[in-house]
């Protein structure tokens, strides 16, 4: 079994084989420079299942529980100055994680982020934050994990 860190350099190498520029942050994430389309998105989840096997579908109520999270993990980043996005209903956000897994695309964002609504993805460098202050919001204000 990879631990998350080889697994991500892993989905990472994948990725950097297909052609896209990875940029590796602290904490174990990625940025992956120049996707942009659900074509991209694609290649993703292609790569994601090379390396991990394919996905299992959350449940309704694990849904709710990641919208749950994540609506409380935007007070970190909007106390830090950011200004995130409303977030859509659970209803739209459980219909965009389910499209994502399926990969139906559902743009449902005003900077064409793809996939459910996630606070972090609004302050990442692609959406012209630098990396250094990247690294500090994850430092300051983690991402959540559904345990």
């Amino acid at each position: 079994m990879l631990t998350d860190e080889e697994r991500g350099l892993a989905i990472d190498a994948c990725l950097e084989d297909l052609g896209y520029a990875v940029l590796r942050l602290p904490h174990g994430s990625a940025d992956i420079l120049g996707m942009e389309s659900f074509d991209d998105l694609e290649d993703f989840v292609a790569c994601q299942i090379a390396v991990e096997g394919p996905r299992i579908p959350l449940s309704e109520g694990d849904l709710q529980l990641v919208y749950e999270m994540r609506l409380e993990s935007r007070d970190c980043p909007e106390a830090q100055g950011y200004e995130i996005p409303d977030p859509p209903s659970l209803d739209v956000f459980i219909e965009s994680y389910e499209a994502m897994e399926a990969r139906d695309p559902i743009i449902i964002s005003d900077k064409d982020i793809i996939g459910p609504w996630y606070p972090h993805s609004f302050l990442n460098p692609r959406m012209g934050v630098a990396v250094a202050e990247y690294e500090r919001i994850l430092e300051v204000c983690p991402v959540p994990e559904l345990g």
